[in-house]
């Protein structure tokens, strides 16, 4: 993420995270610069609140660099659906790339922001409320997308549901981590319900490193 000399924290709050603030972050995608809003992982992960610690208000490097791999592509007529949108970085790559994309989370703090950060760049979007383990639409896309969906193997089942029902039948997946070894669970899992899948290092962001992973039907 290239940063600006202005960067710096806003006065939104994080939901839920008492004195931990959204910063006003530049990012690059393909030709154009791009002004979103975000948490910073240092400050979410040191956060010391009750109950589990919230991920989705970061721009992880694994979303920065599934937006890059998106905003390449030509996706002019595809249906795209990001499922797990956080603050929405994948979808504005997906968006920016020609596609009709739909960001869903079952978070509604994190509709909200991929909202806010869409409408800042003026990229359209559609943002909608879905649960995996009640999935609630009945639409198809041609492409699914997700960053760091793989790493809770309680939600491994529901989410291999999702991409069947989700996905064309000659539709792909792609998802992006920066190479947990959950992933592997995931990916076995997978396979045996009858997906392909193929792995692919993408360019690092910054130090981290970002795995793209290609999953369709066999």
């Amino acid at each position: 993420m290239r940063r600006r000399a202005d960067e710096g924290y806003t006065r939104m709050q994080v939901p839920g995270m008492p004195g931990v603030f959204f910063r006003d972050l530049s990012l690059t995608l393909g030709p154009r610069a791009l002004s979103i809003y975000g948490a910073s992982a240092v400050d979410v992960l040191a956060f010391r609140g009750r109950g589990p610690i919230p991920y989705w208000p970061v721009a992880w490097a694994a979303g920065l660099g599934l937006a890059r791999h998106l905003a390449g592509l030509d996706l002019s007529g595809k249906r795209v659906l990001e499922v797990g949108c956080g603050v929405g970085i994948s979808g504005l790559g997906a968006a920016m790339a020609g596609g009709d994309v739909v960001v869903t989370d079952n978070q509604a703090p994190a509709l909200r922001l991929a909202r806010m950060n869409a409408r800042r760049n003026d990229v359209p979007l559609r943002a909608a409320a879905a649960d995996w383990r009640a999935w609630p639409f009945h639409e198809r896309f041609d492409l699914v997308v997700g960053s760091d969906v793989t790493y809770e193997p309680a939600a491994f089942d529901a989410l291999l549901a999702v991409l069947d029902l989700a996905l064309e039948p000659e539709g792909e997946v792609l998802l992006t981590d920066p190479g947990r070894l959950m992933t592997t669970v995931f990916q076995q899992k997978a396979v045996a319900g009858g997906w392909s899948w193929q792995m692919t290092a993408l360019p690092r962001e910054g130090t981290q490193p970002v795995f793209l992973y290609r999953l369709r039907r066999s």
